[in-house]
């Protein structure tokens, strides 16, 4: 492990002498001592966890997809696990790393011996590797049901449902993209504005700062996103007659507080542009314009209320001629602070 470039990144010619002259001669001594308080009955708690990850996996895709345990140190090793994918005739092999975040002394680390091993097979298959997934919605609303069941905030049959949502949520995400239409025909609300302001509250405050930020930064129209509770202490001053907000407003645990800032501002004399769940009629009382998302648990609803906030800033560029491929003055990396 440690003789492992990806893990100790220091020229050879300084790294040996340390590695074998002062490491080895004392570490070996206090990593056992160390390892004996963490060691369980089925052996190293790593490789216990990665067998118990391997075979949920493998119990969730059912037999028509193989699952195989390897370890870049220790067994089964990768030659071994990938073997056993070779003589069972896969023809596409996905690795995916037992931690969710990259990391070069874990990740890159296996990666080499991916394809090391593939490189002296006369078989070759396709391969593919996980890209770090740390940040993806679905794997974090996953985890945050897992937390919530073990923590006993959640019951194993409405973690079900949150997971069984998640499956079902690619295909929600392309029911929203299909009615581009309709978002379309929001847009002339927005196009004259110089200022927009985007509301929602709990999770839906960061969903409004995403959809200020889209619309910044492809139509050049000045937006804020605020959290709907403190309106009251500012931006409540900004709305007159005829200014845009947009509300991020599906049924959950804050809606009747959202429906109450809705009335705020339509009484001010504000233009209302809703996002809001399939089966909220209520709502069409207050805003001068609603779309509708797929009703999901309140976990998922940003997944679906973040599409037609994108859209929407996507067609009011369009409408003022603005090149939406090309925004002036952003990169698509920054290389100055």
């Amino acid at each position: 492990f440690l003789s492992d470039r990806r893990v100790i990144e220091i020229p050879r010619l300084l790294w040996w002498p340390i590695l074998h002259g002062i490491i080895l001669r004392t570490r070996p001594k206090k990593s056992a001592r160390a390892y004996r308080q963490v060691w369980t009955k089925e052996g190293s708690p790593l490789v216990a966890i990665s067998r118990r990850q391997a075979a949920a996996l493998q119990q969730r895709l059912g037999e028509e997809v193989l699952v195989e345990q390897a370890m870049r140190y220790g067994n089964p090793s990768f030659a071994e696990a990938l073997g056993k994918l070779r003589d069972a005739g896969c023809r596409r092999i996905l690795a995916a790393p037992l931690y969710p975040q990259y990391c070069a002394a874990t990740t890159a680390s296996a990666g080499d011996a991916l394809f090391a091993w593939a490189g002296e097979q006369r078989w070759q298959p396709a391969l593919r590797t996980l890209p770090p997934y740390h940040d993806d919605p679905h794997y974090i609303a996953a985890l945050a049901a897992n937390l919530a069941r073990a923590k006993g905030r959640l019951t194993v049959e409405e973690e079900r449902e949150i997971v069984g949502h998640l499956q079902e949520a690619p295909e929600a995400l392309n029911d929203a993209l299909a009615h581009d239409e309709e978002i379309a025909a929001m847009a002339h609300l927005i196009v004259p504005a110089r200022d927009v302001l985007y509301l929602g509250r709990g999770p839906d405050y960061p969903m409004a700062l995403e959809g200020a930020l889209k619309l910044k930064e492809i139509s050049y129209i000045h937006a804020e996103g605020y959290a709907a509770g403190e309106m009251k202490h500012g931006p409540i001053a900004l709305i007159d007659e005829g200014m845009p907000v947009v509300f991020v407003a599906p049924r959950g645990s804050q809606y009747d507080k959202i429906v109450s800032n809705i009335e705020e501002v339509r009484a001010r004399g504000g233009r209302v542009i809703a996002v809001a769940t399939e089966g909220d009629d209520q709502i069409e009382r207050y805003a001068d314009s609603v779309f509708r998302v797929p009703d999901v648990p309140e976990a998922l609803q940003p997944l679906l209320t973040t599409v037609p906030l994108q859209l929407l800033a996507y067609h009011i560029g369009v409408m003022r001629g603005c090149d939406v491929d090309k925004p002036r003055n952003l990169a698509k990396s920054v290389t100055v602070e």
